[in-house]
């Protein structure tokens, strides 16, 4: 067998297994909660603005960031320490490769976590238009200086929408295989889906001097990164798609040892 099809075989298999796990479909519940829990405690009154404005103010609250982190993490992060467990790693690994293993374990990750974080966002949008719109052109105004925010004036105002949400998800989504990394170098459950929340902490807090362009937190909460409306957008995907990558990387180095180890 090819290292392409036993590749395509292993993406495949993973994702069938991203699908019909009940974790996936966890994450998006938790994900719309901890958006909610963010409204429901903020003290603000839910009448005085519109959905996207309480998704800007959830994730301008660091609280709820972490959290968000964590709904992500809890499914995808210790997914490798499941498939260690029930000796799925090694079975795969003799039957595709380390590399294919590895390579579609990193991508239904990052796959699975951007999903699910985006479904999230969607369903608390939808739950909370049971009460307020999604976007109202009486607070058309409040998005004017926001990163991205002249998408809410074009012919399809909920591109916005679209676009942050996506921004949003990829930094999860980071996060997520972040946790992943952690959880073959120290197999704890805990510790894979704690510490990206304790890094992020971190970050966020000594990130106010970093320029623009690597700005972990600042390109995570949507911000600006200096190029333009399209060019910051795409720049931001393109930078959270390369650290995936490399820290990819180093998940098939330190698995293929694992699996070496354990082999011989």
């Amino acid at each position: 067998m090819s290292k392409v099809h036993s590749f395509a075989g292993c993406l495949k298999a993973e994702f069938l297994r991203l699908i019909l796990s009940p974790k996936t479909y966890l994450s998006v519940l938790l994900v719309a909660f901890a958006f909610g829990l963010s409204v429901r405690i903020s003290g603000f009154d839910i009448s005085w603005g519109d959905g996207v404005y309480f998704l800007g103010l959830a994730m301008n609250q660091s609280n709820t960031h972490l959290l968000l982190i964590l709904s992500v993490g809890i499914s995808f992060s210790t997914a490798f320490l499941e498939d260690w467990k029930h000796r799925y790693t090694l079975a795969q690994v003799i039957r595709a490769g380390t590399g294919s293993y590895a390579g579609a374990r990193v991508i239904v990750c990052f796959v699975g976590a951007w999903t699910a974080a985006f479904l999230g966002i969607h369903l608390f949008l939808g739950l909370i238009s049971l009460k307020i719109p999604v976007m109202s052109e009486t607070f058309y105004e409040m998005y004017a200086y926001a990163p991205y925010g002249a998408l809410a004036y074009s012919r399809f105002p909920y591109l916005y929408v679209l676009v942050i949400a996506a921004i949003i998800s990829a930094g999860l989504a980071f996060w997520a295989v972040a946790g992943l990394l952690v959880s073959v170098c120290i197999p704890n459950v805990f510790v894979a889906a704690g510490l990206p929340v304790m890094l992020s902490f971190y970050i966020t807090v000594f990130a106010g001097d970093l320029p623009q362009p690597v700005n972990l937190s600042l390109m995570g909460r949507y911000g600006d990164v200096g190029f333009g409306l399209w060019g910051s957008f795409l720049y931001t995907l393109f930078f959270f798609l390369a650290l995936t990558a490399l820290m990819g990387f180093f998940f098939y180095k330190i698995v293929k040892g694992r699996v070496s180890g354990e082999i011989h």
